[in-house]
């Protein structure tokens, strides 16, 4: 059975005790059968009678704590996994969730996940400062430009020195200096500005003529993959457009140094896209595109997931972002992947391959555990995005015989300093030769970038899959391979983790992942738990 991950509204329900409401409004996926559908429903009816007679258990769940249902996945193994947020006297609480792992065919909650947030002090829920006043603090705090946009929610944040009613402010927007997406919580008796983080997760409506839906095969001469060949769309005045009916219609844009709006969909004449060179604005597209194609077949093949969002839905790639802006990012605003084109010195187009489903990742993450990206949950967003990243490399060297891409364990490495070869943005294998990236939890602090703490998740996967002796600690690792390490961290990714999950959270996500595939007994469990040990994380 496909894993099928839902998005629901929030329907709470009251106390311990009482019902958790059926899922209604839900976005469903057209594929989805009669018997995913009466799973989905089971699961949510053994999850409400778990919780009724024994969610006390959660020490984090007891009155005016409420939960409801987020989403709902049931995987290959029959299992279904239940999302519920939690609430705090109505109001919700930043980042608590709890996860029912419920067997559906024998109708019982195996396990729970507790990812629950402690609300201490019990705070007021009603606010003092106004919506419109916490907007503008938030904005001045993020330096936003008058024209940025803001969304406030009130929710509750779970802090050692008590609770805080705060509003999050996600202001989104675009500047001189690039994209602007930051996280800033203000707090709603006083206005302090609590904390904030920058969520534009980096690397460091469908414009187009009217398509004719049949598929067409094309050829690209891109900057690093090769001769490749795409699948595009023709249109109905016999052109092709830079669209994959094939894969959900997922589609590439050029924003021609733009730093708004959707972009130009790519058309061509003859299906024959780019020069291999940055001077065919095309090439970077086609490769887009490209990276965008091998990224949904591998999730599709390897864990039956059907775009970023699971419903069967291409995203968008835009291409050309700005003057010579050196990132690309994931937006949650847009839905889409956005590729600057590098200054040419430190870094040229970032449409790589391994970006490419880097970014991607980054909004598979945001559909599933949705990892804050902040702290240790920050480091490992950012890690499962250079994980499959990876994996993407190899798989399209294992399956496409039109690439000339040779895989490795290295993150951007086509892209940084054009013209010079054995560097990249950062190393798996080796973490710390980018001189800021970790490989052990003991040299992990509060505030390191998560760009650079991803290096721990990100070689406790490497050892995992390839085996080897940690360099800080010594500690030997037996192999499984990349196939089954990638099983591991997908299913902990989808199924385990929380918004708030740390990296000993994750150790035991991993550990629960293995259990469920591969039995509590197997080399697998012990080799995971071996990684992460030799990475200092227990």
């Amino acid at each position: 059975m496909r894993a099928v991950f839902r998005s629901f509204h929030f329907i709470a329900f009251a106390g311990i005790g009482a019902t958790l409401a059926g899922c209604a409004g839900e976005e469903r996926d057209a594929s989805m059968t009669h018997g995913e559908a009466a799973s989905e429903a089971r699961a949510v009816e053994v999850t409400n009678e778990y919780i009724a007679q024994r969610g006390r258990t959660l020490p984090a769940l007891a009155a005016p704590v409420t939960l409801s249902v987020r989403a709902v996945a049931v995987d290959r193994l029959d299992r279904a996994h239940v999302r519920l947020r939690q609430f705090y006297r109505g109001v919700p609480v930043h980042g608590g969730e709890a996860i029912a792992h419920v067997d559906v065919a024998r109708g019982a909650v195996s396990t729970m996940t507790d990812g629950l947030v402690a609300v201490r002090g019990e705070p007021d829920v009603v606010p003092s400062v106004a919506e419109n006043d916490a907007a503008l603090i938030g904005r001045e705090d993020a330096s936003a430009p008058l024209d940025a946009s803001t969304e406030t929610e009130l929710v509750v944040l779970g802090r050692e020195d008590g609770a805080r009613l705060a509003y999050r402010v996600h202001v989104t927007g675009d500047s001189d200096a690039g994209p602007l997406d930051r996280m800033v919580f203000v707090d709603a008796r006083n206005g302090e500005v609590l904390s904030s983080y920058d969520n534009l997760h980096t690397a460091k409506g469908k414009p187009s003529p009217t398509g004719t839906g049949q598929t067409a095969q094309g050829t690209a001469r891109t900057l690093y993959s090769g001769n490749v060949t795409i699948a595009t769309e023709m249109m109905t005045d016999g052109t092709f457009s830079a669209a994959d009916p094939t894969r959900g219609g997922l589609y590439a844009t050029n924003l021609s140094g733009k730093q708004t709006g959707m972009g130009a969909l790519y058309m061509d004449a003859d299906n024959a896209w780019g020069n291999g060179l940055s001077s065919d604005t095309a090439t970077a597209g086609a490769e887009a595109l490209y990276g965008a194609a091998m990224t949904w077949d591998y999730y599709a093949l390897r864990f039956d997931r059907r775009g970023i969002a699971n419903n069967g839905v291409g995203a968008l790639s835009r291409v050309h972002y700005g003057k010579k802006y050196n990132n690309a990012f994931w937006s949650d605003a847009c839905k889409c992947m956005t590729y600057g084109d590098g200054d040419g010195f430190w870094l040229g187009p970032l449409v790589s391959l391994d970006i490419a489903a880097h970014e991607m990742t980054h909004g598979v993450t945001s559909a599933t555990a949705g990892l804050f990206y902040d702290g240790e949950s920050g480091g490992l967003n950012e890690s499962m995005s250079d994980i499959f990243g990876a994996m993407v490399e190899f798989h399209a060297s294992e399956t496409d015989s039109t690439t000339t891409k040779i895989p490795n364990w290295w993150i951007g490495e086509d892209a940084y300093t054009p013209g010079v070869g054995g560097d990249a943005l950062r190393y798996m294998d080796d973490p710390s030769r980018d001189g800021a990236s970790i490989d052990h939890y003991s040299q992990y602090h509060d505030g390191l970038d998560v760009h650079y703490s991803s290096g721990l998740p990100n070689h406790a996967f490497y050892l995992l899959a390839e085996g080897g002796t940690h360099r800080t600690s010594k500690v030997a690792v037996a192999g499984i391979g990349r196939d089954k390490a990638a099983a591991i961290f997908y299913r902990a990714l989808v199924a385990y983790m929380t918004p708030t999950t740390t990296f000993a959270a994750a150790r035991q996500a991993t550990l629960d992942a293995a259990t469920d595939l591969y039995g509590a007994s197997g080399a697998e469990v012990a080799a995971v738990a071996s990684a992460w040990s030799a990475c200092g994380v227990e």
